[in-house]
């Protein structure tokens, strides 16, 4: 019979190989307009000599920046209420106590989108977006901000659609060193071979982790426990015990938030500016180095 962890590793592997088709364009968009924001190999953690540059002329990247700033401040802007909350009873609405209240219930949501890191994740978002025509993060409940966000890079994460279309499954390759193990899941929930680097002093040392989010088979609303909730959310060690978890864990509705651009039919990653501009960005590029050549060898020929 199938563990638990076999199974999320054939749902790895499955996403992995459907979005496979997508990775030499998402190679090009990362490698001549937004370099740094790919991450195809967990090897790649924290290494600059990894960071693909085959600019000549920054244009492109310039574009991108702008596209992501104007959606911000068009969108989102930190520097002005960009959502008010509301009731569909327009006279609801309009009563002295509900607007109060509805009032409180929007300074107090704008309040806390400011303490915490939101605004400085939307740009990111919005430029992923734009560029890839799909984006990826998750927002989860914080101690010391209220809500967290984090974005994941493009190639880092495969994700599946509901039969409405929407995104409700995502799966993620990470590494994370021992010590954040240790400090977001506690020492018991290791692997051994993490247990013996921990032992070791080996604090700093990279593990690829695995953490999948989607809809619970296992739901049950009669449950308190955390793992039967209608979202599930499960981290594991890629090369860990077998059947062993980091957390599992869940959410009554999903923290994941997953944009995409413009969606073709059936198709779960979407298509974006950047893919329309590539031809061009590719033969600016070609034509910027050959110019530069031709410089270099009327001056020192």
């Amino acid at each position: 019979m199938e563990t638990k962890k076999q199974s999320l590793e054939r749902l790895r592997n499955t996403l992995k190989k459907e979005r496979s088709s997508w990775d030499k364009l998402y190679r090009d968009l990362g490698d001549y307009i937004l370099p740094g924001r790919l991450r195809f190999l967990t090897d790649n953690t924290n290494r600059g000599d990894v960071r693909n540059n085959r600019s000549h002329n920054n244009a492109a990247f310039m574009s991108a920046r702008v596209l992501k700033s104007g959606m911000h401040s068009g969108i989102t802007s930190p520097a002005r209420p960009w959502f008010r909350l509301t009731t569909p009873d327009p006279d609801l609405a309009d009563y002295g106590p509900v607007k109060e209240w509805l009032y409180q219930v929007t300074n107090r949501m704008q309040t806390v989108f400011h303490r915490s890191n939101l605004y400085n994740a939307l740009p990111t978002i919005y430029g992923d977006c734009g560029t890839f025509g799909i984006a990826a993060a998750a927002i989860y409940e914080d101690a010391n901000d209220m809500l967290r966000a984090y974005t994941f890079p493009v190639g880092q994460y495969y994700v599946a659609s509901s039969a409405r279309g929407d995104v409700d499954t995502l799966v993620r390759e990470l590494k994370m060193t021992v010590r954040q193990l240790v400090q977001q899941f506690g020492e018991d929930n290791l692997s051994r071979a993490a247990k013996s680097l921990l032992k070791s002093n080996n604090l700093e040392q990279w593990i690829d982790v695995v953490h999948v989010i989607r809809p619970n088979d296992d739901f049950d609303p009669q449950s308190p426990l955390s793992k039967h909730k209608p979202i599930e959310s499960t981290w594991y060690e890629k090369a860990g015990d077998e059947d062993k978890f980091l957390r599992q864990s869940g959410f009554d509705e999903s923290p994941i938030v997953v944009p995409r651009w413009e969606v073709m039919g059936e198709d779960v990653y979407g298509n974006g500016p950047g893919q329309v501009a590539i031809g061009d960005v590719k033969a600016l590029q070609f034509m910027e180095k050959r110019k530069a050549q031709a410089i270099d060898k009327m001056v020192n020929p």
